[in-house]
């Protein structure tokens, strides 16, 4: 049972006396949640921790690591695809993890759901995974449940709700009294912004001709027949708006969703953290994950974790940071839009490639990819994949697919046949995926991947 293998890792834990733990995170919402709750209970027990965050699991990590002379290892959504390599660490280590596991026996302290037939895709995130060791550590941990809920949601592991381990975390969350559940418009910085910047700012939804520029969002509005201000002169927020106007405000934005009627993924539950402040973006666990991950994108990590610990100026400078991430990622959905229908996107009825190059940082490409497989440009189970270049030889690329996956496609098994053969790293997800591989391999894998995805094309137009 998965229960009993979190209190077998508990007591080989407390076995260790560890005097300084080692702490390694994987570079999303999830990674950094997992990270920080683990940091507060190793905070309660008073052992020392040294963290950081990475992209992946490789030789040149691990090389690294054995230089270094602590006690133990703590991998945190990452890891259970790479236990061969990690077991060369040759020391006590504790893997908390929820991708397909590599199928292997092994003396690493291995916790994934998967080992107990508990779906890791939805029902458990690695933050939930750290929450419950953490939990079973020490009661008083269970104070940290909401930074489950919030790494879950990075994991887009919500639909209109949770289930199994995520539905007993959140249980825990609302009874710590940490985090409130209401039911609301579920648009980014809604809780926290004037109407009026939520819509100049919003990029899920993406709305073309209003996102990004502050004129439109206020004419949209208008149109809409919401006042942006009130009698006193004040800008309005949600909290203003009476019930027809927020039914209105749904039905205008499912309208300019390209005709879209379904106004189901605009209005659901909203989970609010009751500690954070009213006007701060961290008030929403969707708005707190995706700061968070807006952080690691920028390779402001440290940032993330100080966020998620309480830090007051690593808020502040964290929020700032979002400003810039926002800027940058509204400019890459444009270009998305004005180079639909050129070389740079190539379009099929199961897929859409979109080569950046430079256009795009590749520290956005995932996010920019997430957000148009879920923007009704396209239908439910269409494969986006991006790739962008980085700052030194590499291409980053990000796979995902957007809403029910009709055509039953696995962004991580296409990654992975054609990286495996380019000398390139990949892991993730059936829904999302990532993978490098060098530029001078990135034609290869353009053509190969076009090659597969083409092929599956023809099998279902069959």
């Amino acid at each position: 049972m998965f229960e009993d293998s979190i209190k077998q890792a508990v007591e080989t834990f407390r076995g260790l006396n560890a005097r300084v733990v080692r702490i390694i995170g994987n570079q999303d919402s999830d990674g950094v949640a997992a990270v920080s709750i683990l940091i507060k209970a190793l905070q309660r027990e008073k052992i020392k921790f040294v963290a950081s965050i990475v992209r992946q699991v490789n030789k040149k990590l691990i090389n690294e690591l054995k230089n270094e002379s602590y006690d133990v290892f703590f991998f945190c959504d990452i890891g259970s695809r790479n236990i061969s390599l990690i077991e060369e660490l040759g020391r006590p280590v504790f893997v908390f993890d929820h991708h397909v596991p590599e199928n292997k026996e092994t003396g690493v302290v291995h916790i994934n759901p998967y080992l107990h037939g508990v779906s890791g895709l939805r029902e458990a995130s690695a933050a939930g995974v750290a929450y419950i060791f953490a939990r079973e550590l020490n009661e008083l941990n269970k104070s940290e449940a909401y930074l489950a809920v919030v790494g879950a949601i990075g994991d887009a592991q919500e639909n209109h709700g949770f289930s199994g381990i995520n539905q007993d975390v959140l249980d825990e969350a609302i009874v710590s009294g940490k985090l409130n559940v209401v039911q609301d418009l579920r648009i980014f910085g809604m809780q926290t912004k004037p109407l009026h910047k939520v819509f100049e700012y919003t990029t899920s939804p993406y709305i073309p001709g209003v996102t990004g520029d502050e004129r439109s969002a206020i004419k949209f509005l208008e149109d809409a027949g919401i006042k942006v201000k009130d009698s006193g002169g004040k800008f309005r927020r949600l909290r203003d708006l009476n019930e027809t106007e927020i039914k209105n405000l749904i039905t205008a934005v499912a309208t300019r969703r390209f005709g879209s009627d379904d106004s189901d993924e605009l209005y659901g539950p909203v989970y609010i953290i009751t500690d954070e402040d009213e006007d701060s973006m961290t008030r929403d666990a969707r708005e707190f994950s995706s700061l968070l991950n807006c952080c690691v994108r920028m390779n402001k990590a440290g940032l993330a974790i100080g966020t998620c610990l309480g830090n007051k100026v690593c808020k502040e400078m964290a929020i700032s940071l979002n400003k810039q991430y926002l800027t940058d990622l509204i400019r890459a959905l444009d270009w998305f839009y004005r180079n639909r229908g050129k070389e740079a996107v190539k379009e099929n009825g199961c897929y859409v490639l979109i080569n950046a190059e430079e256009n795009v940082s590749d520290q956005i490409i995932g996010t920019l990819c997430s957000l148009i497989s879920r923007s009704n440009v396209y239908d439910d189970g269409i494969l986006v994949i991006g790739l962008a270049h980085g700052l030194d030889d590499s291409t980053k690329i990000s796979a995902r697919i957007g809403g029910a996956n009709k055509k039953g496609l696995n962004a991580a098994e296409i990654l992975n046949n054609v990286v495996k053969d380019l000398g390139g790293y990949s892991g993730g997800h059936s829904f999302a995926a990532g993978a490098t591989i060098k530029q001078e391999k990135e034609q290869e894998f353009i053509k190969n991947t076009v090659g597969i995805l083409d092929k599956l094309a023809v099998q279902e137009a069959a």
